[in-house]
């Protein structure tokens, strides 16, 4: 035990690392993807009407968005959970019986996917009562069927997940969406599918398709496995690789006939080998392996820890004497699928409430802000939360068992301050990023809809409701990464707590939102979204201030920015106001009543008052918030020595 706690009494620098790392490839991924998109879906939005880009931006990404987060969400957790602390070998890597039990539950979800499409798609056409003739009904089956085409890749995406393939999700999921938003331009430029909003779900099919695609190409045919024949493992190996790339043929054959390393027992299941610091594939993608080696040790081995890898299934498998599904495990996926449900209704149930409440034109209006919006959240917020999440699911188990277990003394404590002081500085990062959105948003929210989108947009109630939504990132950003450790260190019992507590935040949220969209329509409805999270947001403090509270010193007031910088946001953010509201509201403070064109000398002034705030703010957080920086840029850079090792 005790070199169990030495080994996490630097788990803070070596996670830090990790995250870095991960995070910083998904954002770049997102982001690269992003841009594309981004200027794709500007020309889809100009040539669309309101009620047209609300039925895609909202009614139809509802629906969707239930479907798949419902059905994966719960095994995503639990599985990555189950990675965590899972059965290993002497060597310190997971065994075969683990892997065996990951991924026969990860394929519950594409049942348990299929049904709730099913079901969904069924009840929206019979809400509405539309036939089968109308094409609007057609949409939503597409769409249904969509979401169930993606859930055949999601066991090979929790496997990439747990192997830390950071780099294939990223990259996959940026083809996905590049592929989803030309399909779209291309249909609609062609004048195709848009009736009842067919163009969207053929894009939404496309993006589907090439998810699995690419998870089961790139695991059929990566040549940094192997492929297994035979029910135990042992009868042969296929050659798999290029450029006369080998390898003998049942060099382990014996080897998997051993314990819990044997993955076998009924049938031709499709297998991988995990290939760690051991395998032969020359200049194959070797920066990839080696970033995939630091999350996994020395490789995966098997579990009789004389080096021989592990063997890991690509279909659900049983292991000699062990039952083919885990019921520990699959009661951990269960309560964070119970979860997921009432996740999915407090974080969407603003767009249900719109949908049942609202028009189409507004629902286009709060589309629009939202897929502005998103964009940050989907690039840069997103990305930083699945990492988080993933390093402190792999880090925190440890350091609970150790404490749990008496043992450690000094090194289990100098662990748990570690990983304390990477989760403070993950939430200032966090931080300053929101209050750069919250400073900067409202009052370039006009100018920046009236650049892209045009006066059809401006004139309606988007740029008040992209006003509020600035804010509203903040609060994202803050509850996503204190979620992603909350979530990554729960108990069972305290995640039916949490559930219990979600619950009562979910029907307080609806309620506000019913209330608050009838007094102010969409942006009232991003309000009370603000409330949501801050909801949220303090009962992930008081259970991180709980859970740390044995540590000395620690206090999330300490990732606070300093005064002073608070106090440059703060002027920052009132010149922009005031320059809003004499150089391009002239004198009215909600829109102006003539509105000047984006590039008349009004506008470029006010942008340039903004460009000299922010340039003020810069300073202000490089003459006090230097530590800061030097400590990101320390973890950045041994991120990045870390892979190139």
């Amino acid at each position: 035990m005790g070199g169990t706690a030495a080994a996490d009494a630097v788990a803070g620098s070596a996670e830090g690392r990790m995250l870095a790392s991960g995070f910083l490839q998904l954002m770049m991924s997102q982001v690269s993807s992003r841009v594309v998109t981004f200027l794709m879906n500007l020309v889809i939005a100009r040539r669309l009407s309101p009620q047209e880009f609300g039925m895609a931006a909202v009614q139809f990404q509802l629906l969707t968005s239930t479907i798949l987060f419902i059905s994966r969400e719960g095994f995503r957790r639990g599985c990555l959970r189950a990675d965590g602390n899972s059965p290993s070998s002497p060597s310190g890597s997971p065994s075969a019986l683990h892997w065996a039990r990951m991924v026969s539950a990860a394929w519950l979800a594409v049942p348990t996917g299929i049904a709730l499409a099913a079901a969904a798609c069924a009840f929206v056409l019979r809400y509405q009562r539309l036939p089968l003739s109308d094409p609007y009904a057609q949409a939503i089956l597409l769409h249904g069927v969509a979401a169930a085409v993606e859930l055949f890749s999601e066991p090979l995406y929790i496997l990439s997940q747990a192997l830390l393939l950071v780099r294939l999700r990223a990259v996959l999921d940026a083809v996905a969406t590049v592929v989803r938003c030309v399909v779209t331009l291309l249909l609609v430029l062609g004048g195709i599918g848009r009736t009842g909003g067919l163009v969207f779900a053929y894009a939404e099919l496309a993006f589907s398709a090439t998810l699995v695609v690419g998870y089961w190409g790139y695991f059929l045919l990566h040549p940094s496995v192997r492929v297994l024949n035979g029910s135990q493992g042992g009868e042969g190996e296929k050659e798999v690789g290029h450029e006369g790339e080998k390898h003998k043929q049942g060099e382990e054959g014996e080897a998997e006939k051993e314990g819990e390393g044997e993955v076998g027992g009924g049938g031709e299941g499709l297998r991988r080998r995990a290939v760690g610091g051991q395998g032969k594939d020359g200049d194959d993608k070797g920066e990839q392996r080696k970033a995939e080696a630091k999350g996994r040790g020395d490789g995966r081995r098997d579990s009789d820890g004389k080096g021989r890898n592990a063997v890991i299934p690509l279909l659900p498998c049983k292991v000699p004497d062990h039952p083919l599904l885990h019921w520990p495990l699959l009661r951990l996926c269960g309560a964070f699928s119970l979860q997921a449900v009432v996740k999915q209704v407090l974080g969407k149930g603003d767009e249900m409430v719109l949908v049942a409440l609202e028009t189409a034109y507004n629902q286009g209006v709060y589309g629009l802000v939202v897929k502005l919006g998103s964009l940050v959240v989907r690039s840069v917020l997103q990305p930083f939360e699945e990492s988080a999440f993933i390093i402190f699911a792999r880090t925190a188990p440890s350091l609970a068992a150790s404490a749990g277990a008496g043992g450690g003394g000094g090194d289990a404590k100098a662990g748990r301050e570690s990983v304390a002081r990477v989760l403070l500085l993950a939430v200032k990062a966090v931080n300053l990023l929101g209050l750069v959105f919250v400073a900067f948003g409202p009052p370039f929210a006009f100018s920046l809809l009236a650049l892209l989108y045009g006066p059809a947009w401006t004139a309606t109630e988007a740029p008040l409701a992209l006003a509020c939504y600035c804010p509203y990132i903040m609060a994202l950003a803050l509850n996503g990464t204190t979620e992603a450790f909350v979530h990554a260190v729960l108990s069972e019992r305290q995640l039916a707590q949490s559930n219990g507590w979600l619950v009562l935040f979910s029907l307080l949220h609806m309620a506000l939102s019913a209330l608050l969209i009838r007094a102010a329509s969409s942006p009232g409805l991003i309000l009370a979204n603000c409330f949501n999270m801050a909801m949220r947001i303090a009962y992930s403090a008081t259970f991180i201030h709980q859970y740390f509270k044995a540590t000395p010193n620690f206090s999330l007031l300490g990732s606070l920015p300093s005064v002073p910088v608070l106090a440059s946001f703060a002027a920052a953010s009132l010149v922009s106001f005031t320059s809003q509201h004499l150089l391009l509201f002239r004198g009215t403070y909600l829109s102006p009543v003539s509105p000047p064109s984006p590039l008349s000398p009004a506008s470029l002034a006010h942008i340039a008052v903004g460009a000299l705030c922010f340039v003020g703010v810069m300073g202000a957080l490089w003459r006090w918030e230097r530590p800061f920086f030097a400590e990101l840029k320390a973890t950045l850079r041994s991120a990045k020595e870390s892979k190139q090792e």
